[in-house]
């Protein structure tokens, strides 16, 4: 039995993203993470595809998406975390967010910007907020 999880509510669909890539509506709210913007199709499809395969203990970390394109990378997203760290995350790099807990460890867990989104595999960068 493969059982179906639901990974974030999409706030512009008002709608609860399956793991499977389904989407529902519920009559009750359920506390996730919410999408909280438009994105567009394409980019849609392939994160929900790539965030699905992320750990559930680490995608529960996090409280909301946004999708951020820019000049130089239109499949960017800034994830708000509930330790109140943000994470810049592109698609090509989604798997990079399964050592999240090992990054911020590693970091002696200050609050602050994480960078995941750089195209080499071994570089990301931590700016620290006041």
């Amino acid at each position: 039995i493969n059982e179906k999880e639901i990974l974030f509510f999409n706030r512009d669909k008002k709608v609860y993203v399956l793991s499977d890539a389904s989407e529902v509506k519920l009559k009750e709210n359920i506390k996730v993470t919410e999408l909280t913007n438009y994105t567009i199709k394409k980019v849609y499809e392939e994160f929900i595809k790539e965030y699905a395969k992320i750990n559930k203990n680490v995608r529960d970390k996090v409280s909301e998406i946004t999708y951020k394109p820019n000049n130089y990378d239109d499949d960017l997203f800034l994830l708000y975390m509930n330790d109140h760290n943000y994470v810049y995350l592109n698609i090509k790099n989604m798997d990079k967010l399964n050592y999240y807990e090992d990054i911020m460890a590693k970091l002696g867990f200050k609050r602050g910007i994480l960078k995941l989104d750089s195209f080499s595999s071994s570089n990301t960068s931590f700016e620290v907020l006041e």
